[in-house]
């Protein structure tokens, strides 16, 4: 099922290629593909990678490449959960 979503996703992102080059497009997948994952496990590194199939200190450097942050704002009140990578 997982595969799915990935071919579902890269289709749909390399349709929209817009001039740019392939190995571009292909890191924009990775940085989405990461940046969902890290939502769906609530910011979990440990449990986001493990859905990745790569080890935490992998997803973390990749997080930081991308430039993803770890805070999620709760609510209106701007509250943050604590970085768990």
């Amino acid at each position: 099922m997982k595969d799915y979503h990935v071919l579902l996703i890269s289709e749909q992102i390399l349709d929209h290629l817009d001039g740019e080059s392939l190995k571009t497009a292909f890191i924009r997948i990775e940085k989405h593909i990461i940046e969902k994952t890290l939502k769906i496990c609530k910011f979990n590194c440990q449990d986001a990678a493990e859905q990745l199939g790569m080890n935490r200190t992998t997803l973390v450097e990749k997080r930081r490449r991308f430039g993803l942050k770890l805070r999620e704002p709760l609510g209106s009140k701007k509250t943050y959960v604590r970085e768990l990578c």
